[in-house]
């Protein structure tokens, strides 16, 4: 306010001084004395502009000191545990709106806010440093107070420059740039000469190196557009309009943008779209084209131009001429009438029609600009006075009356030439676009409203419209008129004709101004430079907001806020590119408010802001990915409606892969950890990783045998009969037998040569499939029990077995400092489930390696989980139940398992073989969904919980356990539709990964009673085991265990037997003696064929315990070291329970860590998913500590001193130090000396 004051004071004494002025001329004093007293007014006026320089300088060196010196937090308080509190009144946040303090993904914190004038605000706490950021803890604030830059003079301008001061301009690529900035409208005017007030022809706001080429350009002051090659592609967009600049809104900020794309150039204002719509359609989009004329002197010749206009006329074209001399750029005439139309320069613009010259008052035609001329002329009847009014860029230039003596009209099937006169003399040498000519006069509206526009050939009056685009028409060359039955021109010498862009592919080498200068902007800040072309949103979001320089896409950042010096800084994070400035203390301005326009009228009551990131697909290499971090503005405007502006880039990401992960997997089974080891013990090694183990295997051989044989005998058989014999007749005319009979001796004999063939063939296979772990853990850095020293603590985790899906896991993370946002996991398509194993922490309330008992020597293992054993097992000794030592779990187990394996001797043992029909075979055997009813085994857990519920008073536990009971009450609304997504998977796993006895079966060739008896496993088969170890300290191991295998064996076969006898009898008998003797040769074929299937299965769980330390616990003595601390003997079992649906609610509900489960580990989000399932069977392998001796009585009591571990330092080394040692101190001597 004070500054404001100054210079209100300076304009008083300013105007003060033109008052008297005016009073001296008004009084008509003396020329001598009136030039003295302007001498002595213009020596006032630089005193004072000198002054106003000074204290604006004064007052950009405040705004310095307040913008540029980032405030930091000074310290209130520091407590006891050197925590240090500090604060401030951020006097430069004023919000009027609720704040909105969120955490930003570059570590700082951002606090957002609309201000008083509905402007959106976003202060920012640096609260992080990093490889890339010294500076931090302070905060960096949008203020009210600010500079800016003022290109005012001809020739002021910013240079782009790169760090070693040599110029270097930012390339532009094709529909893949955007340029923004904050300018203050109108722009510049002329400051000097007899001009001064005047507007530029153009104020340029970026411009190129070696070529006009001006990405944002306003031309006469007001139309919004681009310059490419010299010639002004119109937005349509009028800014006076667009502002609405008034009278009483002279002028304003504003955020405007030009974008490259679809071959065309868009421009936005605050944040909105204006002018004339992208048009996506390429067959619709607008075609400009230009035919350069040189010293050829070649031209564009429409002859037998048989509807040209013979009275009212309108001759419209663009043109830039690079010549300084005399030139012609239309004549029409006749043989009568050679020039009956000639427009010409001659160090001025001419135009005669009929013979009558006319000189126009304008002199801009050889000034190398693209300059829009129109020339309408009108005449009444008689057609003795013609009117011709004269437009130059939309402007009328020149109203001229011409007066025939007699009736004139223009002479009809005459030659139109461009480019030089009917005689081939005064060519012209420049550029020629867009040429029209019209059977009517066009008024001033008319004019400006066609001048950009690129006509379509079908207007009203429209007789002739050359697009300047040459091509082939047989052997010549033409140029199209696209008025129909128009008459083309025909292109006579050599003419070059191109195609004019709407968008710079060129560079952008200066700000404020063109290369040449002449063309000054006026105030301008936060110039930004893209290498792509921003979306409509990003737009939006970007003229309502200050960028950080981090944003991806940015290549040049010029917030023009330095107020002094001669250089611009770019804060980009790319190739710095920091502009140099001529006249600094002139160009430097300061603004009292930022120029942010927003688009609330009212101010809304609060502001909410989210970051987010996003994945497309990178617009050079569509192949190729892109990520970014983007932040987006929400708010609820006047109406109650929410005003969205998204997509405002924060900085790139970088997508890495990181490997693979597990998509929906179900659980087949797990083991709940290593063996149990007593970590009081494994205090001498550093390192005991292997130490134990267990390993559970699963064996399924299967055989597949064939069997063919084929018998063939031949051979003799011969009966012989040697004795007496008789017969005796009775009876008269008719006798009959009344004896016979033979006696005597009778025998055989048979010969037989018998060949056998018999072929095996069989196919065995062996699966071995095993799962095992072993102990692995750290040393603790820290001693938790003094008296026993370093201990190594066991990893409490277990392992699990799964069948799952293939996933990709994708990380992204900011480019810049390398902070990672967000992962992604992807299933992979057409991969199919596959087993794998996932590794989990076990809930430490239920099991903790390390501790036997849950205890450590004589103390509490963990204060969280044991805190209360030692009272406990006090009042109940072995009773209660801690960790590995649950003795009614341990035992009740057991006898299960042995109760299963007597039932399966008293089954065999009452099954009646003798029974041979097959409703006795089905009678004494169980049908398979009765598999359930035997051999199940339960782990009451409940029990054990119950009993140490009393002693479990510990806060944290149960705050765990209401962690896992909100997750899973959270996953029943999912039940039913995860029961159906369970039965889909459930039958892929069963496609995929059957049993062995299930692969590849002909079952249809097994008899009904084959199948039965394979359900005589049910109840026979062992499923469960239980392993007995009893380890000691001094050497003894006690192994006891189990293993069980089920075979099964099928033969399905058949035969064919062929068989005969062929040969002689004799039968004699003479006078008593009979003889008989028979001879056959006998021959036989069988064949037989037969096949058999036999499987087994077999289980083995193995345990391996010989690592576990056994070291300072006795001496030779057998007496105690640490009495009562460490355990010299020590019993569990482990147990394979065979699939059970128990289980898998176990493993959810006692077995795995819920803390852990709720963790975003990648393994834990797996079993999240498996546990959204339907409960299926999955096996299990555990184990329960039994028995715990830890020697006391000999030596009661307890060493507390630390374990001291023996100096293994070489005796070389120890020298070798105490050397140096020696030789340090003298050297301290020396220095204090």
């Amino acid at each position: 306010k004070q500054k404001r004051g100054e210079y209100k004071e300076l304009e008083n004494r300013l105007n003060n001084r033109i008052q008297s002025i005016e009073s001296i001329l008004k009084n008509n004093r003396e020329v001598s004395v009136i030039q003295q007293e302007i001498t002595d007014c213009h020596n006032k006026i630089a005193s004072v502009q000198t002054e106003i320089a000074t204290k604006k300088n004064t007052f950009l060196t405040t705004i310095i000191q307040h913008t540029q010196t980032p405030p930091k937090l000074p310290e209130i308080h520091t407590n006891e545990q050197e925590l240090t509190t500090r604060g401030m009144i951020l006097g430069f946040v004023n919000p009027v709106s609720k704040i909105c303090l969120q955490n930003s993904c570059e570590g700082n914190l951002l606090l957002s806010y609309f201000d008083k004038q509905a402007a959106i605000r976003l202060a920012r706490y640096d609260a992080t440093a990093d490889s890339r950021n010294g500076t931090f803890e302070q905060w960096i604030s949008d203020g009210e107070f600010r500079g800016c830059l003022e290109c005012g003079d001809a020739s002021d301008k910013v240079t782009l420059q790169n760090t070693e001061g040599t110029q270097s301009p930012i390339p532009l690529s094709p529909n893949q740039w955007t340029v923004e900035a904050w300018i203050y409208y109108p722009g510049e005017v002329k400051r000097t000469g007899d001009d001064q007030g005047e507007i530029y022809d153009y104020n340029v706001l970026v411009s190129a190196k070696d070529v006009f080429d001006c990405p944002i350009a306003i031309r006469k002051g007001q139309r919004l557009g681009t310059i490419v090659n010299h010639f002004f592609h119109d937005s349509g967009c009028d800014l006076d309009s667009e502002l609405n600049i008034t009278d009483d809104n002279k002028g304003v900020w504003c955020h405007i943008t030009a974008v490259a794309k679809e071959n065309q150039t868009c421009f936005y204002i605050n944040g909105k779209p204006v002018g004339t719509p992208l048009q996506t359609d390429e067959t619709k989009r607008p075609e400009r084209y230009a035919l350069t004329f040189g010293d050829s002197g070649g031209a564009i010749e429409c002859s037998s131009f048989n509807h040209f206009p013979t009275a009212q006329i309108t001759v419209v074209c663009w043109f830039r001429s690079t010549s300084t001399g005399s030139s012609t750029l239309l004549d029409y005439g006749t043989d009568s009438y050679p020039h009956a139309l000639l427009i010409e320069n001659d160090n001025q613009l001419k135009i005669t029609i009929g013979g009558k010259e006319n000189k126009i008052d304008w002199s801009g035609f050889n000034d190398g600009i693209w300059h829009h001329l129109a020339v309408t002329i009108a005449v009444d009847e008689p057609r003795t006075n013609w009117m011709m009014t004269v437009y130059v860029d939309g402007e009328e230039e020149d109203i001229i009356e011409i007066s025939f003596s007699s009736a004139y009209s223009f002479p009809s099937n005459g030659t139109l030439v461009l480019g030089r006169k009917n005689d081939s003399t005064h060519p012209f040498k420049g550029e020629i676009s867009g040429t029209s000519i019209w059977n009517r006069a066009l008024n001033g509206v008319e004019i400006r409203d066609n001048q950009y526009q690129t006509l379509q050939g079908t207007e009203s009056g429209l007789v002739g419209y050359w697009t300047m685009k040459t091509e082939a028409s047989g052997a010549q060359t033409i140029v199209k008129n696209k008025v129909e039955s128009g008459i083309n021109g025909i292109v006579r010498g050599q003419l070059a004709s191109k195609a004019m862009l709407f968008q710079c592919h060129s560079n952008i080498a200066y700000i404020g101004n063109a290369e040449n200068g002449n063309y000054p902007f006026g105030k301008l800040a936060e110039v930004r430079i893209w290498n792509l072309a921003l979306k409509d949103t990003e737009i939006a979001i970007n003229s309502k907001t200050m960028l950080t320089g981090y944003e991806p896409g940015l290549v040049a950042y010029y917030p023009m806020n330095e107020a002094q010096g001669n250089v611009v800084r770019d804060h980009s994070a790319e190739d710095q590119r920091p502009g140099s400035i001529a006249v600094p203390d002139r160009m430097w301005m300061a603004l009292t408010k930022v120029p942010i326009n927003v688009s609330p009228s009212t101010v809304p009551s609060s502001l909410v802001t989210c970051e987010y990131s996003t994945v497309g697909l990178d617009p050079d290499q569509p192949g190729k990915k892109l990520a970014m971090m983007r932040r987006f503005f929400a708010y609820c405007n006047s109406s109650g409606e929410v005003e969205l502006l998204p997509d405002k880039r924060i900085e790139a990401l970088e997508i890495k892969w990181i490997g693979n992960a597990q998509f929906n997997p179900t659980l087949l089974g797990y083991i709940e950890g290593a063996p149990p080891v007593p970590s009081e013990n494994l205090t001498i090694e550093d390192d005991y990783d292997g130490a134990t183990s267990v390993q559970l295997t699963q064996s399924e051989d299967v055989s597949y045998s064939w069997s063919r044989d084929k018998d063939i005998s031949h051979g003799l058989d011969l009966d012989v009969f040697l004795g007496a014999g008789w017969g005796a007749d009775a009876g008269m005319m008719i006798t009959s037998k009344v004896s016979e009979g033979q006696a005597g001796f009778k025998g055989s004999l048979n010969l037989r040569d018998t060949t056998s063939n018999s072929s095996t063939v069989q196919a065995d296979s062996t699966s071995s499939m095993t799962d095992s772990l072993e102990l692995r853990g750290m040393v603790e850095d820290e001693p938790q029990f003094k008296h026993l020293g370093n201990r190594y603590q066991p990893k409490n985790v277990g392992y699990a077995l799964v069948v799952s899906g293939l996933a990709d896991v994708f990380i992204t993370k900011l480019k810049r400092s390398g902070k990672m946002i967000s992962y992604d996991i992807r299933p992979m398509e057409g991969i199919p489930l596959d087993i794998n194993t996932i590794t989990f922490l076990i809930n430490p309330a239920y099991t903790q390696n390390g501790t036997l008992d849950g205890l450590v020597g004589s103390s509490a293992a963990n204060d969280r989980f044991y805190r209360h054993v030692p009272e406990m097992r006090a009042q109940y000794g072995s009773l209660y139940p801690a960790s590995y030592f649950r003795l009614q779990d341990a035992y009740d187990l057991k006898q299960q398992i042995e109760r299963w394996d007597i039932d399966r001797e008293s089954y065999f043992v009452n099954f009646d073989a003798t029974k041979t029909t097959v409703s006795a075979l089905e009678d004494q055997t169980v049908d398979t969904s009765d598999y359930d009813k035997f051999g199940q085994v339960d782990v009451d857990l409940d029990g054990d919980q119950k009993d140490g519920k009393e002693g479990d008073k510990d806060k944290d536990d149960s705050d765990a356990k209401s962690k896992l009971k909100d997750y899973k009450e959270s996953l029943k609304a999912n039940k039913e539709q995860a029961k159906e997504k369970a039965a889909q998977r459930k039958a892929e796993i069963q496609k995929r990964v059957k049993e062995n006895d299930e692969r590849v079966q002909a079952e249809s060739a097994f008899d009904s009673w084959q199948k039965r008896m394979d359900n005589l496993l049910i109840r026979a088969g062992k499923r469960n085991i239980v392993n007995t170890y009893v380890w000691d300290a001094d050497g003894g191991l006690r192994t006891e265990e189990q293993s069980f295998a089920s075979t099964v064996e099928h033969t399905v076969g058949g035969s064919f037997s062929i068989g005969g006898t062929l040969g002689g009898l004799a039968d004699v008998l003479v006078v008593g003696f009979k003889a008989e003797l028979t001879a056959l040769y006998a021959g036989e074929m069988t064949q037989t064929m037969s096949k058999t299937k036999a499987s087994s299965k077999g289980f083995e769980l193995v345990v391996d315990v010989s690592g576990v330390e056994s070291k300072g616990i006795t001496d030779l003595n057998d007496r105690p070291l640490k009495s009562g601390e460490k355990v010299d003997r020590y019993r569990f079992m482990s147990f394979y329970l065979e699939g059970n649906t128990n289980h898998f609610q176990d493993f959810f509900n006692y077995v795995v860590d819920p803390e852990w489960l709720l963790s975003n580990d990648e393994e834990a989000r797996a079993l999240r998913q498996a546990q959204s399932g339907k409960p299926n069977k999955v096996w299990r392998v555990m184990h329960r500590v039994t028995y715990v001796e830890r020697p006391t009585l000999d030596g009661f009591a307890r060493d507390l001193r630390p374990l001291e571990k023996k100096d293994d330092t070489p005796d070389q080394l120890k020298q070798i130090l105490k050397k140096l040692t020696e030789l340090e101190e003298k050297l301290k001597e020396q220095e204090q000396k």
